[in-house]
């Protein structure tokens, strides 16, 4: 039975298909949904989108009005800026309780500047009753704040619906939101070189501008069709049908906390190589399939592995373990720690 008091979900925006925290808050909602739990998700306002000086206030005052007419059993802030950080004093006065989850890593401005991280560790401290952390790294550099280290979370049908039946097209996926910080480029340069030797790569996600689009065409062009821009699919079994036809995933980002992309394709069975910068560093026990960002061989030599295993279909424990790990995330556990 739902209480009469409900969750104020605090989140940068709706718009759930950028990835990111915006799905990772879908996910939640969706876990909310089916296990009962009473809540109300209140977004910036995205008019103002491109005015942060502005949004960031009126958004406030909005988050308030609105809430004041509302029966608040807690706020729950996604901390994804430093504009999640700095709106604490504000709204402070007007919640009984305050809880946050980080989603940042260590290349936040906020977290990066020694004075930016402690005024950060100051307002956490003050103004928050719990603050969740999804990554090993955000409780070193959260020194000081009473953390609790909870899990992610993606939707439940990624380890209930059957799989897909395998497509005769080979092809690595990349999938996630296309922009240089999740190493889109560096993929490119790789194919470049080396797409002769290589299955065909298929890019999915929003694309972050029009001269990264042209980058990619131009490498489509050169690597003769090996390489192909796939719409972005938004809905779950669309997704999975994806994941499923591929060969493995490849995700290899400079930034992140604990990406839902790895977690995706484990949760489906299916390989996918990791930057090592995140909580992927504990997820993924096959430390073959963890790569540093910008690392070309290293990027090559977890290619050439994950081939290897696929030709030869061999598995390890460590790789079951993983994908073990995946689907216990996809029931949704976060819930019970979150509430």
């Amino acid at each position: 039975m739902k209480s009469d008091r409900k969750i104020i979900i605090y989140c940068n925006d709706s718009n759930y298909v950028i990835g990111g925290v915006e799905l990772f808050n879908k996910n939640l909602e969706d876990a909310f949904d089916e296990k009962g739990v009473s809540y109300k998700s209140i977004y910036k306002i995205n008019c103002l989108k491109k005015f942060n000086i502005l949004r960031e206030p009126f958004s406030i005052l909005y988050l308030i009005f609105v809430t004041r007419f509302i029966k608040t059993k807690f706020i729950l802030i996604h901390h994804s800026n430093f504009y999640s950080i700095l709106i604490l004093p504000f709204i402070y006065p007007f919640f009984k309780e305050i809880r946050l989850i980080s989603h940042v890593g260590d290349e936040w401005m906020h977290i990066k500047n020694k004075f930016l991280r402690c005024l950060t560790i100051v307002l956490l401290k003050k103004c928050v009753n719990k603050t969740f952390v999804i990554s090993d790294n955000q409780i070193r550099f959260f020194k000081g704040v009473d953390t609790h280290k909870v899990t992610s979370i993606i939707p439940k049908k990624f380890a209930k619906l059957p799989a897909t039946k395998t497509s005769k097209e080979n092809y690595i996926l990349f999938l996630a939101r296309v922009c240089v910080e999740k190493g889109i480029l560096d993929l490119l340069k790789i194919y470049e070189k080396n797409h002769k030797f290589l299955p065909k790569l298929k890019i999915c996600g929003p694309i972050d501008s029009q001269s990264l689009r042209k980058k990619i065409l131009k490498s489509e062009n050169n690597c003769k069709g090996k390489i192909e821009i796939v719409e972005p699919v938004y809905q779950i079994e669309k997704k999975i049908k994806l994941i499923d036809e591929s060969i493995f995933g490849i995700y290899p980002s400079y930034y992140d906390a604990f990406p839902l992309t790895p977690i995706e394709f484990f949760c489906r069975g299916k390989l996918c190589i990791t930057s090592n910068i995140s909580e992927s560093i504990n997820f993924i026990k096959d430390k073959k399939l963890l790569i540093e960002p910008g690392n070309f061989n290293h990027i090559k030599s977890s290619i050439e592995y994950c081939l290897g295993l696929i030709k030869n279909k061999k598995s390890n424990s460590e790789i079951n373990e993983t994908i073990k790990l995946a689907r216990e995330i996809a029931e949704g556990k976060i819930v019970k720690y979150l509430l």
